[in-house]
């Protein structure tokens, strides 16, 4: 992991990779009241637990993960108790100064392990189209994205994302300021700047 992350060492917080980062914070509140705290995280899992029709230990499990993704996104990028709630201008800016100072990209380490324990549902150590599907239709994108993603990130065509393909996409996503990058969907179509 931390080779993919070596790679990102210059970052600026540019305006495209801004669009990126308003991006998530929409997708993310899933509430839509211009803030996220933990309840947006709650809707995520019910989201996901629905989607995989999941019940008893494992809806517990999935829901735990995404609980998981909360704090772990909360506390190692926006330092604050998981009781918090974080505007899309504190989203944004905290990600630019922890991206600046290279927190993000240790968070972004953290978060990463936890995100695909979210999305390999089935626990075989690959991402299914439906597992991707789900995920980032409970995370904000819809159905159709989630195809476009996934055989973007499925390098090798061999119809399921490994835990590598899927690595070079997250860490691309929110790490790279290149316009031109094929995973600057990953999260959908990227908001305009105000």
């Amino acid at each position: 992991m931390v080779d993919r992350i070596k790679q990102y060492t210059n970052f600026a917080g540019a305006a495209f990779w801004q669009r990126k980062m308003h991006t998530s914070f929409k997708n993310f509140d899933k509430n839509n009241n211009g803030v996220l705290n933990e309840d947006d995280f709650r809707l995520i899992a019910e989201l996901m637990v629905a989607g995989h029709k999941l019940e008893g230990a494992d809806a517990e499990a999935l829901r735990g993960h995404v609980k998981e993704i909360w704090k772990t996104l909360i506390t190692n990028i926006h330092g604050n108790g998981s009781n918090t709630k974080v505007t899309e201008e504190e989203f944004v800016k905290n990600a630019i100064d922890n991206g600046k100072s290279g927190k993000l990209h240790q968070a972004l380490a953290s978060l990463a392990t936890v995100i695909i324990k979210t999305m390999d549902v089935d626990g075989d150590g690959q991402i299914s189209r439906k597992e991707l599907a789900v995920f980032t239709d409970a995370f904000g994108s819809k159905q159709y994205h989630g195809d476009i993603v996934f055989d973007i990130m499925d390098k090798d065509g061999d119809g399921i994302i490994s835990s590598d393909e899927f690595l070079d996409c997250f860490y691309d996503f929110y790490l790279n300021e290149d316009p031109a990058s094929p995973y600057k969907i990953f999260r959908g179509p990227l908001v305009p700047l105000k």
